[in-house]
């Protein structure tokens, strides 16, 4: 069982109002260009192909390609949104960030569960209401796609960052506990 105790940082979320924009320029929003499931590997032509035709790309890949995407995706001057974690290691994560700095690129890494119709439409419905304590408990069954990384950084992660976004401009400190259920 892990614990992490702090203070909760704030996000500068109108720095995003810009690439909104451009989204909504487009006729039906967001171009979804993805190719495959997580399992099976984009051949690297058509990798490249798609990012050369790309104003910014999200990278939801198993967290093993993140790197490899994600530098291209940098090295070919397009802005970046990689699912969490940002990559395997953090000398990968390191050169990633080291990548988008010299090229003034934004690379940001997210959650995309806080972008879900449903999130969006329970921010709405809270309005000012300030949760004083959330809960989440996540129950499922195994699926192999992501076997690379822990259940925590790969599912719990979600339910961390849905809570701390939520709960944010009313929480003062925040805590978190994983643990496993007997099988």
């Amino acid at each position: 069982m892990g614990l992490a105790t702090g203070a909760l940082p704030a996000f500068p979320w109108d720095t995003l109002a810009p690439f909104a924009a451009i989204a909504r320029e487009h006729p039906r929003g967001i171009v979804d260009l993805s190719v495959g499931t997580p399992v099976d590997p984009t051949p690297v032509v058509v990798r490249d192909a798609l990012i050369a035709a790309s104003d910014a790309v999200i990278v939801a890949a198993p967290t093993a390609h993140h790197h490899e995407i994600g530098l291209a995706v940098l090295r070919a001057g397009r802005h970046l949104f990689v699912e969490k974690p940002i990559a395997a290691t953090l000398e990968q994560a390191d050169e990633m960030i080291a990548e988008a700095a010299a090229r003034r690129l934004v690379l940001q890494v997210g959650h995309i569960e806080r972008y879900s119709a449903a999130i969006v439409a329970l921010r709405e419905a809270m309005g000012d209401f300030a949760p004083r304590s959330l809960d989440a408990t996540r129950v499922a069954p195994l699926r192999p796609r992501s076997l690379d990384i822990s259940v925590v950084l790969d599912l719990m992660i979600h339910d961390i960052d849905l809570v701390l976004s939520l709960a944010a401009k009313s929480a003062l400190a925040w805590q978190i506990f994983a643990g496993s259920l007997a099988a």
